[in-house]
């Protein structure tokens, strides 16, 4: 079963890559005229409308078995909190420190691994992650001239949601065919981030023939690919869920911050200090070293363990 362990960390890799455009083309396309809260709204329709044609046209749209309802309304909560949160955030701290609170998960995850996993954490994943976690602080590089508690406290919000997020789409990524359960869970997510629309977006006025009602074209284009890289990056998360344990994948996703510092100085022109380029390369070694460690526990284990311990990973 070492395959599928690696196939899930290559879909986390994919993953984490897809995401880390995300945060750099929110705001191209905020400054284009999409607010942040009407960009989540249409990708998720757009994620909606995708997964339902091929769920539809493969004849699995209700494949969905009763058993697991419970878990894809959970798994739809936390993707909703999550965006909702980690956006409002922002509002009242730096873009800088709301990231690095939101991106504590991957050790939450590891802390509740024994819970939900139903097995330990070696010592040296910890060590690796709180390193990882170091050096994108360093790249990131956050400022603490404005501490609200209020926006401490919604990306701390956004964290633990996305610990829900992984142990919830781990639970039901085999249960069921991605396309049918991502189409019911963000038909699911619509009235909430409508809600959301209503109140801190453009709101009535899209009911309003006003100028206001309507985006650039460069906003629409914006949005579209925005669309497109959520709808990878959700898809590539979950199938990473069906072949391995959050504890082993999120650690893959302190790539993300990397790729949108990388994206930002693509699409929007910043440029990085030798502090922030001294951050990445540390996140990218504890990553490089965790996947050393890994493979050759994996390769001391191979005649000894059993194969479902193989499975899910050390």
């Amino acid at each position: 079963m070492a395959g599928k362990f690696y196939l899930g960390v290559l879909f986390a890799v994919l993953s984490a890559s897809a995401y880390g455009f995300n945060t750099p083309i929110t705001r191209v396309a905020y400054e284009n005229g999409v607010i942040p809260v009407e960009a989540v709204l249409i990708r998720a329709t757009v994620m909606m409308v995708l997964t339902g044609a091929i769920a539809g046209f493969t004849g699995r749209l209700f494949d969905l078995p009763r058993s697991i309802w419970p878990s894809a309304a959970l798994l739809a909560a936390s993707t909703a909190v999550l965006s909702l949160s980690y956006l409002s955030s922002v509002a009242f701290i730096p873009v800088g420190l709301s990231a690095i609170i939101f991106f504590t998960f991957p050790i939450h995850v590891l802390v509740l691994a024994p819970l939900f996993e139903g097995r330990g954490v070696r010592p040296w994943r910890f060590v690796l992650a709180i390193l990882a976690f170091a050096g994108l602080a360093l790249a990131i590089g956050p400022t603490f001239e404005t501490l609200d508690l209020r926006g401490v406290g919604l990306a701390l919000i956004a964290s633990f949601a996305a610990v829900s997020q992984f142990f919830t789409g781990h639970r039901i990524a085999g249960k069921a065919k991605s396309a049918a359960f991502l189409f019911w869970v963000h038909l699911a997510m619509l009235p909430v981030m409508a809600g959301a629309v209503l109140l801190f977006g453009h709101g009535m006025a899209w009911f309003d023939p006003g100028p206001a009602a309507f985006f650039t074209r460069a906003g629409l284009l914006a949005v579209l690919a925005l669309s497109c890289t959520y709808t990878l990056g959700y898809n590539a998360m979950m199938r990473a869920l069906k072949y391995a344990a959050p504890s082993t994948i999120t650690p893959v996703y302190n790539v993300e911050p990397i790729v949108s510092i990388a994206a930002a100085g693509l699409l929007l022109g910043e440029r990085l200090n030798a502090l922030q380029y001294s951050g990445g390369a540390i996140v990218l070694a504890a990553l490089i070293a965790s996947g050393i460690m890994a493979a050759r526990q994996r390769r001391q284990a191979a005649g000894g363990l059993s194969p479902q311990r193989l499975e899910i990973g050390p």
